[in-house]
């Protein structure tokens, strides 16, 4: 930003221009009020000092706000993470005592050897020969 709006102050510029890796000579720089700016997908537009430094501030303000929004979701699946994690050790702990399904409550996580997490409840077979459910019990 600040060297936008320094630079298109006067009409020439005097500067070192490279030549190479190692040489440097005696320079101007001209038309320091034209910025060539990226519009996306290999689209450039010129355009003054003073209209990219609004494209800029208009892209700092949506870069931020998309952190913003990552940040949250990162929060929230932290938080998720945490509940999942509290499941599984629960899980885990009754499923390894009591077979599959301790606790009484006919609920279960297993953990298996590749990595993967069984979720086993107990058949209540009332609960499907009743009522008049889609599917029934084949």
């Amino acid at each position: 930003g600040a060297t936008l709006t320094a630079l298109p102050e006067r009409v020439e510029r005097p500067a070192m221009v490279p030549l190479g890796k190692l040489a440097l000579f005696p320079g101007t720089l001209r038309h320091t009020n034209e910025v060539t700016v990226l519009l996306g997908e290999n689209l450039f537009a010129l355009r003054s000092a003073s209209q990219a430094v609004g494209i800029a501030e208009r892209r700092a303000e949506f870069v931020a706000a998309q952190v913003h929004s990552l940040k949250e979701e990162v929060r929230e699946l932290g938080s998720e993470l945490e509940k999942l994690g509290a499941m599984h050790t629960l899980g885990l702990d009754r499923g390894s005592e009591g077979g599959g399904g301790g606790g009484g409550d006919g609920f279960g996580l297993v953990c298996n050897p590749d990595g993967t997490v069984e979720i086993r409840e107990e058949f209540v077979e009332a609960e499907w020969s009743g009522g008049g459910g889609g599917g029934g019990g084949d």
